[in-house]
């Protein structure tokens, strides 16, 4: 194992292509020169549910299982049900917080296994992306 791929984080080229894939989904090529979409990854769940909650961010992922179980990943960074463990709070707020399927957020109460979700600033916005994430999922993942 070469030093270059201890440098990057796991998974990242192949959801690197599903996020690309989704906003190409929603929004095409865009006419501007302005970002349609700003990316800024932070370290915690928490931190991430927070930007939502806070109106700084609309819609975050964390689809890394998804990508792990497709790279044949055993073993990595990932989220997991005590970094969720906030997700009632945004819902309380008007939030979307679920699987990436749509499905309701459940998971056991443990500390190993491995967390998906999807959150949204709204159940109007979860509406006009659920889908297009969906596919972009089922194509790469």
């Amino acid at each position: 194992m070469g030093l270059d791929s201890l440098a990057k984080p796991a998974g990242l080229a192949l959801l690197s292509r599903v996020e690309e894939a989704l906003w190409d989904r929603l929004y095409g090529q865009p006419d501007s020169p302005s970002p349609l979409v700003f990316n800024d990854q932070y370290i915690s769940s928490g931190g991430q549910f927070y930007e939502i909650l806070a109106g700084h961010d609309r819609f975050v992922a964390d689809l890394r299982p998804e990508a792990f179980a497709k790279l044949g990943i055993l073993s990595n960074l990932a989220c997991h049900p005590y970094d969720v463990a906030t997700a009632l709070i945004l819902q309380e707020a008007g939030c979307v917080v679920e699987k990436p399927d749509g499905q309701p957020l459940d998971c056991p109460l443990d500390t190993t296994t491995p967390v998906s979700w999807a959150a949204y600033a709204n159940p109007e916005l979860a509406d006009a992306m659920r889908l297009a994430l969906q596919a972009v999922i089922a194509e790469y993942l």
